[in-house]
């Protein structure tokens, strides 16, 4: 799967006002149900044992053909029947359904709705889904429930033949609509829950195209079949160990003990294990040949908060994937703390306006670890995580008795001093020192003792309560937008800009609401915000710019561009806060936008590669995205295919190992224009002559 960062979906990352939606990459509507029914399932109380749901899968014919693949899963159900005492088939409606659903704020996640399982990345990927508290029992009938209405879509490739375009999206269409997608464990093997323990639930995903579409905007027929998987110990790692010094028990006001895991360096969660008697068991996906790296960390109930980067206190250990991949990580607490916690305000230092979709992480170093979290925050754990809303407050508000974790941070007895990053972006990130505080918290008023990094508070001079509020820095870069031609009267070409560090491709900024340039228009001006300076550095900061539009298929949102991308590298930015390189110094840009119409670069990765294997795919120097090798099993093999949608034009490639270039670029193109086609014009976009392109082909790529 490719890893999109030019990508609408990926842009949306970016995008403050859409920080939560990024968290699906396919389109969830606000119903559900599973194929034989249209309501969405309601999961039931959560219950003292816990079940972890994931996903593997598989995908008969050539998974070459297709460049995305995702199925909208709104949730899994269990029921105890068939069983000894009563061998019928459980009716879809008999109330002894136990029902598992996607992520919420009183589980692992933030996210609501459906969670989007991609079917190519399932070839050899585990993919968490949800772990949620159940009641403790036996259970034979496992049941997956999609989203009715919309199952999922697939995006394929060009095809270079046939009346069929590529890489725009084609919703999917299940073969047995009517059919549950359901499977049993035999009567004497249920699947067992077990109270104050977590257990793991596996299901295997087979799809296979029956039917492709019969013109465009028709959807592809696929059968889909669930299964208990044989083999799930090649594709996850298990953690368990101990902690001692608290209870693992809280009351309602509290979270209970749990440990938390999230990939090593950000914040993001992948699963949590509650603490009981002491005791916790985490099952995690390990990438395919080279581990994956975990931050862990114990929070909750009346604790200090303690993490661990790794599987090893000795070194960076990651977690590999074998049938035996085991470890144990044990934690020390210390029990008995009052409970506080931060809120304030993110404000913009320049306008004063709220900053919506800003994030403020609580770091902690490693273990034993005496690192200035503010001044390596690389080398630190995010223990906890908030967002600003509309009003640029936070921590969100949640509802009790799953209260958020800033809401739940132990002052400490010496008071505890904790690191806050505050981001957003196109804003210069803030690193402040604080305390937690009593009160103000539940109320929805600022709480918190927060001071700069450089100045310690002494105990004649502690900051007051209510100072977690902050101002974030950034400055503008402006530009001009030009199209090659107007598109006509009564539509609009919607494009985003994207800034990123000079040399890199590390995201820092996009448009907040992206370009609409009106049919009969040829050009739009910009305004940019963008950071003042890099990380540990006063000097002005260099950025590549660019710009990719959002073109429709069919009156829908087409996830590929078939415009060309604008780049401009190594633009000067802004020297001080507030300030604005104008349109006139940035040059922003000096390309036209073109409609080219969709197009594909395919090849080979040789040489072994693994699950950190990538390709990336730049343009005049701007790194634009890159796509993962697609590994069809969980295991490294001796070559992978890698792909890419993106609109024809002359690219370079570059292969990267775990984020390190590995020999030489090479150029690719010029990619053939498809013909252009006459109306009526079902594609992304119109040339100055009227029409539109016609059906892309892929070029084949070099082996990387």
């Amino acid at each position: 799967m490719n890893k999109l960062r030019f990508s609408w979906a990926a842009l949306s990352l970016l995008a403050p006002m859409l920080i939560f939606a990024a968290l699906c990459l396919a389109p969830a509507g606000c119903g559900g149900g599973s194929s034989s029914s249209s309501s969405t399932p309601t999961p039931t109380s959560a219950g003292p044992a816990k079940v972890q749901v994931a996903f593997i899968s598989n995908l008969a014919g050539a998974s070459s053909q297709f460049q995305n693949f995702f199925l909208n899963v709104a949730g899994v159900r269990m029921n105890p029947r068939p069983n000894a005492s009563n061998t019928a088939t459980p009716l879809e409606t008999a109330g002894s359904w136990v029902v598992i659903g996607p992520p919420t704020a009183t589980s692992t996640s933030s996210s609501t709705g459906e969670v989007p399982i991609d079917v190519l990345g399932g070839l050899s990927q585990l993919q968490v889904f949800n772990t949620f508290g159940v009641r403790g029992g036996k259970y034979t009938t496992i049941e997956v429930v999609l989203d009715a209405p919309n199952p999922g879509f697939l995006v394929p490739q060009c095809a270079g033949g046939g009346n069929l375009e590529g890489c725009v999206r084609y919703p999917i269409q299940l073969e047995n609509p009517g059919v549950p997608l359901k499977f049993l464990f035999p009567i004497d093997q249920q699947f067992q829950t077990v109270q104050h323990e977590t257990k793991q639930l596996p299901i295997l995903l087979s799809a296979s195209i029956v039917a492709t579409p019969s013109g465009p905007g028709q959807p592809y027929r696929v059968n889909l079949g669930v299964s208990n998987p044989s083999n799930i110990g090649a594709y996850i790692g298990t953690i368990t160990g101990t902690v001692t010094g608290a209870s693992g028990n809280s009351g309602t006001a509290l979270a209970h003990l749990r440990v938390t895991a999230e990939l090593a360096g950000t914040n993001t969660i992948v699963t949590a294990s509650d603490v009981f008697n002491g005791t916790y068991t985490l099952f995690l996906p390990a990438a395919a040949g080279i581990g994956t790296l975990y931050d862990l960390y114990v929070s909750g109930s009346t604790t200090t908060i303690v993490g661990q980067r790794g599987v090893s206190t000795g070194t960076l250990a990651p977690l590999f994937p074998s049938p035996s991949a085991t470890a144990t990580v044990n934690f020390t607490v210390q029990g008995g703390q009052t409970i506080g916690g931060f809120a304030g305000q993110v404000t913009d230092a320049c306008t004063t306006l709220p900053i919506v979709g800003a994030t403020v992480q609580i770091l902690k170093p490693p273990g034993s670890s005496s690192v200035d979290c503010a001044k390596s925050p690389a080398q630190c754990i995010s223990v906890a995580t908030a967002n600003t809303g509309s009003s640029g407050a936070y921590p969100l508000v949640v509802n009790p008795p799953f209260p958020a974790s800033f809401q739940q941070v132990p002052i400490g007895s010496p008071t505890a001093t904790y690191v806050l990053q505050i981001s957003a972006p196109g804003y210069d990130t803030l690193f402040m020192n604080g305390t937690a505080s009593l009160g103000g918290v539940t109320s929805g008023v600022a709480a918190g003792h927060c001071f700069t990094p450089t100045t310690s508070p002494t105990s004649t001079a502690t900051p007051a309560n209510g100072t977690c509020s902050f101002t974030l820095t950034t400055a503008y870069l402006q530009g001009t937008l030009n199209l090659t031609a107007a598109q006509p009267p009564g539509t609009a070409t919607t494009v985003q800009v994207v800034a990123e560090n000079t040399g890199t491709n590390d995201l820092v900024s996009a448009l907040t609401t992206p370009l609409t340039i009106p049919g009969g228009s040829t050009s739009l001006g910009f305004s940019l915000n963008v950071p003042t300076h890099a990380f540990n550095s006063s000097s002005a900061q260099n950025f590549d710019v660019f710009a990719e539009a959002q073109d429709l298929y069919l009156g829908g949102s087409d996830p590929f561009p078939g415009h060309t991308i604008l780049v401009q590298r190594n633009v000067g930015g802004p020297p001080t806060a507030c300030a604005t390189v104008s349109a006139a110094t940035s040059g922003l840009f000096g390309e036209t936008m073109d409609c080219v119409g969709h197009g594909g670069i395919a090849g080979t990765a040789a040489n072994n590669p693994n699950a950190g294997t990538t390709i990336e795919l730049s343009k005049g120097g701007v790194a634009i995205t890159d796509a993962a090798v697609a590994l069809l099993a969980p295991t490294a093999t001796a070559s992978a295919a890698y792909s890419f949608c993106i609109p024809p034009d002359n690219y370079n490639l570059q292969r990267f190992e775990q984020g390190s270039p590995v020999g030489a670029t090479v150029a690719v193109g010029p990619m053939a224009t498809p013909m252009p086609t006459d109306s009526p014009c079902p594609t992304t976009c119109f040339n100055g002559s009227g029409t539109c392109p016609g059906i892309c082909s892929t070029t084949a790529g070099p082996t990387m």
